[in-house]
C-alpha cells in the first residue's frame, strides 16, 4: 500500500497506522504537524515500511531512532530540509536499517563526515545519496562512502564547497559503478578531478559541473576519452570551456543527449562540432552565448534533427533566419526559449508555427518586436501549446490572448508581466478558452481589475499560482472572488496592491488552505491582524515576503514565526 498525505496530525497518523499494518510507502513531505511522536506511532504500527518521505517535517534524531527500531526494512528515506537531523540520526538509521538504498539529505546542514562514515559502515548497499547544500561534508566523507558503499550509483554534491579533486579521486577508486554525479557549485574541482572520474568511473552517464569555473577543455577531453557513454552534461557558467571542449565531447561521447553550455565562450563552430558527433542530441541550453548566430542554429538543425528542447535566451545574434532553420530541420521541437532575443519578430514565430506543430513551451519575454500577429500564428499552428512567456512584450493586446484562447485550449502557464495593454477583456477570453490554466503572471498589468480576477475564478478553478504585483486596481473584493473560485491556490503575490487590506488576507485564509507562499510587500493597509488571519487558515505556509509594510510590526512577525518555526 502507498499513501500520499498533505494535512495530518499525530492522532490521524496513529489511527492510520493501526488500521494499515501493511503500509509500505508513505509521503509525509511538508506535513508540519508530524513530529517524532508520529514517527514512533509509525514504527510501532507499520513494521514493513520500505519508503518514507519526511522532507520539511519537524522531526529530529529521536524520530529517526524510533523509525529505525520498528522499520528495519526501510530502503528509501527523504529528509530534505530536515534541519534538526544530525549525524546521530544517521547513526541510528545505519545501525538498524542495513538495507537502505536511497537517502536524500539535501539542505541538512548539520550532517558532517561522521554521518557519512556511519552510513558507509551500516548501509553497504546504498545506491543513491543526495548531499546537496551539505556544506560540512569534505573529502573525508567521500572517502568513507567509497570504502563502505562500493555500489553507489548516484551522488549529488552540488554546493558542497569543501569537496576537492582529492575527494573525487577517492570516490572514483571505490565506486567504479557511479553513473550520476552532480558537482555544480563545487568550486575547487579542476580538470584533475575529472581525470580521476574518467579513469575510475567509465560508466558515468550524467555529470553536473555548473559554476565549476576551474574546469577547462582539458577536463572535457578526459571525460570524453574515459566516459564514452556520457548522456548528459551541465557546463553552465564554466567560463573556460570553449569550442575545443565541445569538439572533444562530440568525438568521444556520441550518445550525448543533453548539454547545458549557457554562459560559456562557445561559438557557431562549437555547435557545428556537436551537430556532427552528437546527432542524438535532444536538449541544449545556449543562454547568453552571444557569439552564436543563425549559422550555428543551421548546423544544429541539420545534424540534430531529433532536437526537442533549445534555450536561446539572450542570444543577441539569433534572428528569424535561425528560427527558420530550426523549424525546417527539427520538426519535433517541443520547447524553445528565445527570451531577450531582440532581433526575433513575428516572422520567426510564423516559421516555428509552420514547422514545429508539436511545440508545447515557448519563451518570448523581452521580445519587443513580437505582436499579436505572432501569437495568432502560434495559436493556429501549435494547438498543443501549454506554456508561453510574454513578459515585457508590450505590443501584445487582448487580441493576442483571444487567439491563444481559441487555438490553445490546453494552455497551463502564461506570463504577461509588464504587458500593459492587457485588460480584463483579455483575461475573460483567456479564462473561457483555457480552463486548465494553473500559472498566470500579471505583474504590472495595471489595467487588470477585480473583474479580471472574477473571470479567472469562474473559468480556471485549478489555478495554483498568480502574481498580481503592482496591479493597483485590485482590491479585497477581487481576492475574495479569486479565493472562492480557486481554492487550490498555492502561491500569490499582491505586492504593491495598494488597496488590499487585512480583509483580503482573511479571504485567502478562509478558502486557500494549501497556500504556501505569499508576497505582500508595499501593501500599506495590511497589519499584524492580517498576518494572524493567514496563520489561522494557511497551515502549509512556508515563505512570506513582507517588506515595506508600515503597519506590520516586529511583534506581528514574531507571532507568525512562532506559528511557523521554519517560515522563511
Amino acid at each position: 500500500m502507498s499513501i500520499r498525505i498533505e494535512n495530518i496530525t499525530r492522532a490521524g497518523l496513529a489511527s492510520l497506522f493501526q488500521g494499515c499494518p501493511g503500509l509500505q510507502h508513505i509521503d509525509l513531505s511538508c506535513c508540519r504537524n508530524i513530529t517524532d511522536a508520529g514517527l514512533d506511532s509509525l514504527s510501532q504500527g507499520c513494521p514493513g515500511l520500505q519508503h518514507i518521505n519526511l522532507s520539511y517535517c519537524n522531526v529530529t534524531d529521536a524520530g529517526l531512532a524510533s523509525l529505525s527500531q520498528g522499520c528495519t526494512g526501510l530502503q528509501i528515506i527523504g529528509l530534505y530540509l530536515c534541519d534538526d537531523i544530525t549525524d546521530v540520526g544517521l547513526a541510528s538509521l545505519s545501525q538498524r536499517c542495513s538495507g537502505l538504498q536511497h537517502i536524500d539529505l539535501s539542505h541538512c546542514r548539520n550532517i558532517t563526515d561522521a554521518g557519512l562514515d556511519s552510513l558507509s559502515q551500516g548501509c553497504p548497499g546504498l545506491q543513491h545519496i543526495n548531499l546537496s547544500h551539505c556544506r560540512s561534508i569534505t573529502d573525508a566523507g567521500l572517502a568513507s562512502l567509497s570504502q563502505g558503499c562500493t555500489g553507489l550509483q548516484h551522488i549529488n554534491l552540488s554546493d558542497c564547497r569543501n569537496i576537492t579533486d582529492t575527494g573525487l579521486a577517492r570516490l572514483s577508486r571505490g565506486c567504479s559503478g557511479l553513473q550520476h554525479i552532480n558537482l555544480c557549485d563545487c568550486r575547487s574541482i579542476t580538470d584533475a578531478g575529472l581525470a580521476s572520474l574518467s579513469q575510475g568511473c567509465p560508466g558515468l552517464q550524467h555529470i553536473g559541473l555548473s559554476c565549476c569555473g576551474r574546469v577547462t577543455d582539458a577536463g572535457l577531453a578526459s571525460l570524453s576519452q574515459g566516459c564514452p557513454g556520457l548522456q548528459q552534461i551541465n557546463l553552465s557558467c564554466c567560463g573556460n570551456v570553449t569550442d575545443t571542449g565541445l569538439a572533444s565531447l562530440s568525438q568521444g561521447c556520441p550518445g550525448l543527449q543533453r548539454i547545458d553550455i549557457s554562459y560559456c565562450n562557445v561559438t557557431d563552430a562549437g555547435l557545428a562540432s556537436l551537430s556532427q558527433g552528437c546527432t542524438g542530441l535532444q536538449h541544449i541550453n545556449i543562454t547568453e552565448c552571444d557569439l552564436v548566430t543563425a549559422a550555428g542554429l543551421t548546423s544544429l538543425s541539420q545534424g540534430c534533427t531529433g532536437l526537442q528542447h533549445i534555450d536561446l535566451s539572450c542570444c543577441g545574434h539569433v534572428t528569424d533566419a535561425g528560427l527558420d532553420s530550426l523549424s525546417q530541420g527539427c520538426p519535433g521541437l517541443q520547447n524553445i526559449d528565445i527570451s531577450g532575443c531582440d532581433n526575433v519578430t513575428d516572422a520567426g514565430l510564423i516559421s516555428l508555427s509552420q514547422g514545429c506543430p508539436g511545440l508545447q513551451h515557448i519563451g518570448l519575454s523581452y521580445c519587443a518586436r513580437v505582436t499579436d500577429a505572432g501569437l495568432i500564428s502560434l495559436s493556429q499552428g501549435c494547438p498543443g501549446l501549454q506554456h508561453i512567456g510574454l513578459s515585457h512584450c508590450r505590443n501584445i493586446t487582448d487580441a493576442g490572448l483571444a487567439s491563444l484562447s481559441q487555438g490553445c485550449p490546453g494552455l497551463q502557464n502564461i506570463n504577461l508581466s509588464h504587458c500593459r495593454n492587457i485588460t480584463d477583456t483579455g483575461l475573460a477570453r483567456l479564462s473561457r478558452g483555457c480552463p486548465g490554466l494553473q500559472y498566470i503572471y500579471l505583474y504590472d498589468c495595471r489595467n487588470i481589475t477585480d473583474a479580471g480576477l472574477a473571470s479567472l475564478s469562474q473559468g480556471c478553478p485549478g489555478l495554483q499560482h498568480i502574481n498580481l504585483s503592482d496591479c493597483r486596481n485590485i482590491t479585497d473584493t477581487g481576492l475574495a472572488r479569486l479565493s472562492q473560485g480557486c481554492p487550490g491556490l498555492q502561491t500569490i503575490s499582491i505586492s504593491g496592491c495598494l488597496h488590499v487590506t487585512d480583509a483580503g488576507l482573511a479571504s485567502l485564509s478562509q478558502r486557500c488552505h494549501g497556500l504556501c507562499h505569499i508576497e505582500i510587500s508595499r501593501c500599506p493597509a495590511i497589519t499584524d491582524a492580517g498576518l494572524a488571519r493567514l496563520s489561522q487558515g494557511c497551515r502549509k505556509l512556508t515563505s512570506i515576503v513582507a517588506d515595506h509594510c508600515p503597519l506590520i510590526t516586529d511583534a506581528g512577525i514574531a507571532n507568525l514565526i512562532q506559528a511557523y518555526p521554519k517560515l522563511r
